[in-house]
């Protein structure tokens, strides 16, 4: 069974977190990285294609300020959101998780963005961690 693993954030964090998902997943993935800084995608998707063994689908999605065809696309196939945006996004990106029923997790901080995000997510259907 294939994992939809959607990455928010293709800097540092989120493109170690796609080769560590892609290499050593006991199931197969596809990553979709999401960023709004088409560069940092570009970036992203060239450090996973040359560091990684494995070929399993690795899609980029560009993200604006409001929700957009490819992200809503790439929302509706996902099964998980892992946020490596900035820490002020974190209400946003678990929003996205929420309504489009995906897991969430996120390693955030942020004190009133994790008191926030904990509110949210108490009529959440799916798995939120911080």
């Amino acid at each position: 069974m294939t994992k939809k693993i959607f990455i928010a954030g293709s800097g540092g964090i989120g493109e170690a977190a796609a080769i560590l998902l892609r290499e050593w997943s006991e199931f197969a993935v596809e990553i979709f990285l999401g960023d709004i800084s088409e560069g940092n995608l570009v970036k992203a998707n060239n450090f996973v294609a040359q560091n990684s063994l494995k070929s399993s689908k690795v899609e980029t999605v560009l993200m604006t300020g409001e929700i957009n065809e490819a992200m809503k696309s790439a929302f509706e196939k996902c099964d998980v959101l892992l946020d490596c945006s900035p820490g002020s996004q974190a209400p946003r990106m678990a929003r996205f998780a929420r309504d489009f029923r995906m897991h969430y997790a996120n390693l955030t901080e942020y004190v009133a963005e994790t008191e926030e995000i904990i509110a949210l997510a108490e009529d959440a259907e799916t798995g939120f961690v911080l």
